[in-house]
């Protein structure tokens, strides 16, 4: 399955296991465009269908707060939801944000790409009903 597109923050593609993935770039700020770019991107892509997303935040990369509250605040449709997160003050600030982000879906934190997938390839993809 093809798929990459390069943004100015992020590069978003389907990794060989079929994981949706957002890699963000090194030292970036991510605005709520930013996210409200990768939402669009996934809502067209996915088709209805709630994959498995892989966001992977390399050291230096952060979000407003502003970013933070529309990821914690908007719906995702997906089956499960894996963050690699590489720095400590970021990883610190993920814990805050998890406590007020909700979701119907298993969602973890790790410190490597490689215990991400172990933990995300076995769940698998569903189809949600439009409402």
């Amino acid at each position: 399955m093809e798929f990459h597109i390069e943004n100015k923050n992020s590069t978003v593609y389907v990794d060989e296991h079929g994981i949706f993935t957002i890699k963000y770039k090194v030292d970036c700020k991510l605005e709520v465009e930013d996210f409200k770019t990768i939402v669009d991107i996934f809502a067209e892509w996915s088709q209805g269908e709630a994959w498995k997303v892989l966001h992977i935040f390399p050291k230096g990369a952060s979000a407003s707060g502003e970013a933070r509250n529309y990821g914690a605040k908007r719906k995702k449709r997906c089956s499960a939801e894996a963050f690699v997160i590489e720095g400590t003050i970021q990883r610190n600030l993920f814990r805050l944000y998890r406590k007020f982000r909700t979701a119907d879906y298993p969602m973890r934190e790790f410190s490597s790409v490689d215990e991400a997938r172990i933990w995300i390839n076995p769940i698998p993809l569903e189809v949600i009903e439009e409402a």
